[in-house]
């Protein structure tokens, strides 16, 4: 697994972006977990979690990635989009992650939303 970051300005809010590749397995679960609460403790705005890159996340990965959707939405009260491949949003929609989280099938898609929503 590949992390990289960035940020933007909206408005006043800001758009982070996070980027992930490879296997989300046990292998690196922790370093899944520490990119997640290092975006979580951003100021609260937008946030697009890009998995494009993604070819496979475990369930105890997906646990991690409930865990951070309910306290990023909740407690810190960003707006959470998520760009990836099919295989990988059919295993957040057969977690029931789907109805926390904006799934999309492309950057593109992604960053419309949110500018979207920041109008």
């Amino acid at each position: 697994m590949t992390t990289h970051s960035e940020a933007d300005a909206l408005a006043t809010k800001t758009l982070n972006m996070q980027r992930f590749s490879g296997d989300i397995d046990i292998s690196n679960e922790f370093e899944f977990q520490y990119s997640l609460a290092t975006v979580c403790r951003q100021p609260p705005g937008y946030l697009i979690l890009d998995m494009l890159a993604v070819d496979f996340i475990s369930a105890s990965a997906l646990a991690i990635f409930a865990d951070f959707l309910a306290e990023a939405t909740t407690l810190r009260a960003m707006a959470v989009a998520v760009t990836c491949n099919r295989p990988i949003a059919r295993s957040l929609e057969v977690c029931g992650l789907d109805r926390t989280v904006e799934i999309y099938p492309s950057l593109d898609d992604a960053r419309a939303a949110v500018y979207a929503k920041a109008s």
